[in-house]
């Protein structure tokens, strides 16, 4: 089983004992060992802003300003169908030396969005190791105003 957080907590993937012993290394041998499963809300027609912050198991932010990463969501829950939505560092997603991921995809690209649930998940890259960190349920809360 997969380790689940809550939304009010802050993103650590850690080498100890928070949820359930994933594993980041800052050498660059494994960013870690099992995604985190994260659910979340997007509000269609609204800006989704969002920070997650990645921390080692000393609770020191990790410096993600040379990785590349890519978000997809998909209606299906191994990537089969057609992504309803990709952003990457090049458009909607910003990574920084503090740890931060953070997400800016404006109301533009959320509006036109027409699903009730489909899946997730965030790949990061970090010199050559390549690996989904973060995956999940998203729900689009089709806002009337």
């Amino acid at each position: 089983m997969f380790p689940v957080a809550t939304p009010d907590e802050e993103w650590r993937v850690s080498c100890g004992n928070a949820y359930g012993g994933n594993a980041l290394s800052v050498t660059g041998v494994k960013i870690m060992s099992n995604p985190v499963k994260y659910n979340f809300t997007l509000v269609r027609a609204d800006t989704f802003a969002d920070v997650w912050t990645i921390k080692d198991s000393a609770g020191t932010a990790i410096d993600l300003s040379a990785g590349t990463c890519k978000f997809e969501i998909n209606p299906e829950s191994d990537g089969s169908g057609t992504a309803i939505l990709t952003a990457t560092q090049a458009d909607y997603i910003t990574l920084g030396a503090d740890g931060t991921v953070t997400f800016a995809i404006p109301p533009a690209v959320t509006g036109p969005l027409d699903f009730v649930r489909a899946y997730y998940d965030f790949e990061l890259t970090l010199a050559t190791i390549v690996e989904t960190i973060l995956f999940g349920d998203v729900t689009l809360y089709k806002d009337i105003a």
